[in-house]
């Protein structure tokens, strides 16, 4: 290949002559393909496509763009088959792409590895999701049968093959010479031709290239080529055609081909667009509808989710709109309506596609197309793009314009044309009479569309829209109204965001609309004055005192946040913007911060969320199925204000990878900024995928920042623990600074004689575990900065002067160790207006620092990250300064803050898990929302902390009983029993369910009460033995249970899905015709408890 860069789409070429033989021949180190076109009978393109998971994107447009007919899948023998090669041979199957596999260097591969290798490949080939039959191609008749019958997808012929002797590449060759094309091209109908990329040739022009999918193309015709942002196409005329790399007079439908263009810059194509006949009448589209099948994701797919669309040329992020099903998971399949984010494109009905975003993968066919009329077609006139930019800007954000019976929404203009983001967002407003809230004038607001049923004539009676009823169902379907309007019980959860499908707005009362303040889903803590002794919180004619004020705000924002998990969660972003709208413009200059820390593995479900909390979890980047060993913590801190607060969390199993790292602080950054604030930096400490994290978003060590909405911001690493690492490099070998070696040798020996002089009466402070760190002494930034300090340093100097310390590096270490403590003091200050001189001549010294190894000085990452620090806290000292900031307070930029709250949140619980993290993230932010919110105070600390029954359940952990299982589930029978008759008292279930025989034995009790998560003693006294009847049902529930919980063990509202699953299959079977709902009730509490048993078995099992 020419080109071997993974993140390329390589293309070459494979000549046979009549007799099957290669013509392929280097010359020159290059291959012709001139000659070995004009000399081949047959030619093969090879389409070299990325295996790098970070460039899966250009592999999924090779696919799509460059419509292989087969494709070859790589494999090396001693690698075996990686995530990658299951994603490649996943997508070829998604696409119906017949795949063959190539095993290479089988001559260094060990011959048992090799055949583990083979056997995993053949096992994953039969699989139910693949379904092939794998053929071992050995002789030339496998590849001759194998290359007849191999189109028909099923087959999947295996070749192991060298490249260093040359071992079976000849039956492979012969196979691809046997081999002929798949697919049916139409060369009777108009051109169509599809771009996938584009060149500024010299002496040429504009070049493009593609594929040709319909009709022929010659030299000089004219085609329309687009569509452009506004969904136009224009003329434009083919000036020259080459065809590998041979000038051709035409190409035919299924060729790939080169156009040379005349009077176009290479700046108005891009790819997607296609080249076609006048006579199609070409017409651009926003909006498609697409037959789609989930094949894996993370959570559930609903409205406004937006992915990556592949669909020919096309790659672009596409939202839904509207879908056939309220939600889809994983293996659903549905009708969905989808609408482009950048550009309208060209498609017709029938194209295949691929709907992806990171690990969610989707695939399916396009079905409908809705058209897109450019705005200067409505019209009599055409006008230029300056007046149709002048025309879309005058028009009214809210309406259309009605021009030659055509209708002109606001929805139909793509943002190009002269509307914001932001302008458009405002378009969303609520239409119940009298109200007029946007999701931009109540932050966090909840607005729900008109239905598309016959209970859109009750929402406008209620509402009062009679200007509405004469609209279609789609577009009724883009007016809202707000959460204000209904009635608590209208919704499905307890924050207000779900709405029941029979749910109604409340009927329109001007008497009660007049003075009724409203009850948003998206409440924010009013903004008192820090002197106001009282306050009116909620009831009219009362008063409060402070701290009254502060525990009912307390448990306000502790039911708003009630659900806070894994991810951003949209209250609390809602409740920091309120803040920041009351704070002055010093106090919005703030530092996000970032840091890990372990966690148990531990699985628990939360029946509040109704899931299980323990998996790896990215919030809306996906939830995956390994069990999270670390939590990865984001948090806010002021600057030139002492307000801090906890923001987001995730939780991952070994760590969160490079490039979801970045796309995480990317998003937390736009977050962040849409709140008000002025972020100014990020800090972390060099973690093992932090440092590379912050090169992907452009960061380097002279440019210290990347940008983000045209709003620089730094990356600085957390100074303490640069200084840990310095240290860690210093005992393992000599440095190189300002050109003289220094040793940690000059240390020990320093440390020795004050030992020896002195005994217990030191001098200083090091001990053993400064001079010989163990595996966890090495992690303590503490032992790092009492070694670089001034004290060992003025020490060192007077064992000199006294020729106590005669080693020729002493005096250069004691330089070293001072000229560190200086610098420390620099980067961790609370003001001081003269860092800017002393950091510059320090930042010279550091550059002069090198580790010295056995090939020579090296820099180390954590140097390089100290010269990065220095240089950001130059820049942003500049920065501030110009903005009237005389001092800046460097200890502000470091993560203390985080490690202080892991300390916190060790020392609170027993168990750390997942859960108990969510539970101390959620009181954290509830007292740094309220000191925000001025009613708080640092000194005088109101916990609250939820009791998460850690110490309970430890010492559950401890008792040691064993019991038979059906014994168990005749207690936990005879629980559910009591459950359901506390609640219902009903005599039929009495007679039917349960016997007069009760359970009293105290070991059995205790260890449902284990299990099961029973805290309430009273529930588990009198128990009473289910009859037979009931035992059977439970039993053939267990089953059904431990079958659905297996394939859906990952899913949120779990328990919803397996009491469903029950009681359609087992409630029909019962004698309780009038007790159904009884039985329901108890199936829920089963499910509920029963997950509570997984976990806890899991969780012993470890």
């Amino acid at each position: 290949m020419e080109s071997g860069r993974t993140s390329s789409v390589g293309n070459d070429i494979l000549g046979f002559d009549g007799e099957g033989n290669v013509v392929n021949k280097p010359e020159h180190g290059s291959l012709d393909w001139v000659k070995i076109c004009e000399k081949s009978s047959k030619v093969i393109t090879f389409i070299d496509l990325a295996g790098h998971e970070k460039y899966l994107k250009t592999t999924v447009f090779g696919m799509t763009g460059h419509a292989p007919d087969f494709g070859m899948l790589m494999i090396g023998a001693n690698a075996g088959i990686i995530g990658m090669t299951k994603e490649h041979l996943g997508l070829a199957l998604a696409l119906s792409v017949p795949v063959f596999v190539v095993v290479t260097k089988i001559d260094m591969c060990p011959s048992n590895v090799l055949q583990d290798n083979l056997k995993m490949l053949v096992r994953i080939l039969k699989s139910p999701g693949c379904r092939k039959v794998p053929v071992m191609v050995k002789t030339t008749d496998d590849v001759v049968l194998s290359a007849t019958n191999f189109v028909s997808e099923r087959l999947c012929p295996i070749f192991q093959v060298s490249n260093v002797n040359g071992e079976n590449l000849g039956l492979l060759k012969t196979f691809l010479n046997l081999l002929t094309t798949r697919m049916e091209y139409k060369e009777n109908e108009p051109a169509e031709f599809q771009i996938d990329d584009t060149y500024s040739v010299p002496g040429v022009g504009t070049v493009v290239s593609g594929t040709t999918l319909k009709g022929v193309i010659k030299l000089n015709d004219t085609l329309m080529l687009g569509p452009d942002p506004l969904g136009h196409f224009q003329p434009i005329a083919v000036k020259s055609i080459h065809r590998k790399r041979m000038a051709v007079r035409e190409v035919r439908a299924g060729q790939t081909a080169s156009f040379a263009l005349k009077k176009i810059k290479r700046s108005q194509i891009r790819k997607g667009m296609v080249m076609v006949s006048p006579t199609l009448n070409p017409q651009a589209c926003w909006e498609f509808e697409g037959e789609i099948l989930v094949l894996h994701h993370p959570t559930t797919i609903s409205s406004r989710y937006q992915a990556m669309v592949h669909c020919g040329s096309i790659r672009q992020t596409a939202s839904i709109i509207s879908m056939s099903q309220e939600c889809l998971r994983t293996g659903d399949k549905a009708l969905i309506h989808f609408r482009f984010i950048k550009y309208p494109e060209y498609m017709v009905p029938g194209q295949r596609m691929v709907f992806r975003e990171g690990r969610t993968k989707a695939v399916g066919n396009v079905v409908k197309i809705f058209t897109h009329t450019p705005v200067s077609q409505i019209g009599t006139k055409s006008k230029t793009n300056k007046q149709q930019q002048h025309y879309n800007r005058s028009q009214p954000s809210g309406g259309g314009k009605v021009t030659n019976n055509h209708f002109i929404n606001a929805s139909q203009v793509p943002l190009n044309t002269g509307q914001s983001l932001q302008q458009l967002k405002t378009d969303k407003k609520c239409e119940y009479v009298n109200c007029d809230k946007t999701e931009v004038s109540h932050p966090g607001l909840r607005l729900f569309p008109f239905p598309k049923d016959q209970r859109f004539k009750k929402w406008l009676t209620n509402s009062r829209c009679n200007s509405f009823k004469n609209l279609s169902f789609e577009q009724l379907h883009r007016k809202y109204i707000c959460a204000d309007h209904f009635e608590d019980s209208a919704f499905s959860d307890s924050a207000r965001t779900k709405l029941r499908r029979d749910a109604n707005p409340l009927p329109y009362n001007p008497k009660e609309t007049k003075h009724k303040p409203t009850l948003t889903n998206h409440p924010v803590l009013p903004k008192y004055s820090p002197r106001q002794e009282k306050v009116v919180f909620a009831q009219p004619q009362g008063t409060v005192t402070n701290s009254q004020m502060v525990e009912k705000a307390g448990e306000h924002l502790q039911e708003l946040l009630k659900k806070c998990k894994t991810g951003y969660n949209p209250q609390l972003f809602a409740q920091l913007k309120s803040k920041v709208g009351s704070m002055s413009e010093e106090e919005k200059y703030c530092n996000l911060m970032f840091d890990e820390m372990t966690i148990d593995g531990r699985l628990e479900y939360s029946d509040l969320l109704d899931e299980i909390e323990g998996f790896e979890d990215f919030g809306h980047f996906g939830r995956l199925g390994d069990i999270g060993k670390e939590i990865m913590l984001f948090g806010l801190q002021g600057i030139y204000s002492d307000w801090k607060l906890p923001i987001a969390y995730f939780v991952s199993s070994s760590g969160i990878k490079t490039y979801l790292l970045s796309k995480i602080i990317t998003e937390t950054v736009k977050r962040v900024l849409e709140t008000g604030l002025k972020l100014v930096s990020i800090v972390s400490d060099q973690g093992h995928n932090n440092f590379p994290a912050t090169r992907r978003l452009g960061v380097t060590t002279e440019t210290p920042y990347f940008e983000i909405n045209s709003q620089r911001i730094y990356a600085i690493f957390d100074t303490p623990n640069l200084f840990k690492s310095i240290k860690n490099n210093f005992i393992g070998a000599d440095l190189l600074y300002k050109d003289k070696i220094v040793s940690f040798r000059d240390v020990t020996a320093t440390y020795n004689i004050d030992k020896e002089q002195n005994g217990d009466d030191r001098k200083l402070k090091l001990t053993d575990s400064h001079i010989t760190p163990n595996s966890e002494e090495k992690f303590q930034i503490s032992l790092a900065l009492e070694t670089f300090s001034n004290t060992v340093s003025n020490y060192m100097k007077s064992l000199i002067s006294n020729n106590q310390l005669n080693s020729s590096s002493a005096l250069n270490t004691a330089e070293f160790l001072m000229d560190l403590n200086d610098l420390f003091d620099c980067l961790n200050t609370r003001g001081c207006d003269e860092i800017t001189n002393k950091l510059i001549d320090m930042k010279i010294n550091v550059q002069q620092l090198f580790k010295m190894t056995e090939t020579g000085p090296k820099i180390p990452r954590s140097f390089s990250g100290l010269i990065q620090t220095i240089n950001a806290i130059l820049m942003i000292h500049k920065e501030q300064k110009d903005l009237g900031f005389n001092f800046l307070p460097t200890s502000r930029f470091n993560v203390d803050v985080l490690q202080d709250f892991f300390k916190s949140f060790s020392m609170n619980n027993t168990l750390k898990g997942v859960r108990a993290f969510r539970l101390g993230f959620r009181a954290q932010c509830i007292e740094d929302l309220l000191y925000l919110s001025k009613f708080g105070d640092r000194k005088n600390k109101i916990s609250f902390y939820e009791a998460n029954n850690t110490v309970r359940e430890a010492q559950l952990f401890a008792t040691d009983i064993r019991i038979p299982e059906e014994e168990i589930i005749v207690y936990f029978g005879g629980y559910l029993l009591k459950f359901g008759q506390n609640k219902f008292h009903c005599v039929h279930c009495e007679r039917i369910l349960q016997t007069n025989q009760i359970l009293e034995d105290e070991s059995h009790i205790l260890m449902i009460s284990r299990m099961y998560g029973l805290s309430n003693d009273i529930m588990l006294r009198n128990l009473r033995k289910p009859s037979d009847i009931f035992l059977k049902y439970i039993e053939r529930a267990q089953k059904i249970f431990k079958k659905v919980y297996n394939d859906k063990l990952r899913k949120t509202k779990l328990s919803e899905y397996i009491r469903k699953e029950i009681v359609d299959v087992l409630c029909s079977t019962m004698d309780l015709e009038n007790c159904k709902t009884h039985l329901d009730y108890m199936t829920k509490e089963f499910v509920v408890r029963r997950l509570y048993c997984e976990c806890f078995t899991e969780n012993q099992t470890k």
